[in-house]
């Protein structure tokens, strides 16, 4: 079992953060939407 789950964080964080950076100087908004399919009824559409 891998003790160190942030082993990936600190990448993931850095292209999060530059989103984040690119999309204020230009203006935009970036909608996060997290589910699970199967709870939610979009698996069925």
């Amino acid at each position: 079992m891998n003790r160190k789950p942030h082993n990936h964080f600190k990448c993931i964080f850095k292209f999060y953060e530059a989103l984040a950076n690119r999309a204020a100087v230009n203006g935009h908004v970036v909608d996060w939407y997290s589910s699970a399919l199967d709870q939610t009824g979009l698996h069925e559409m």
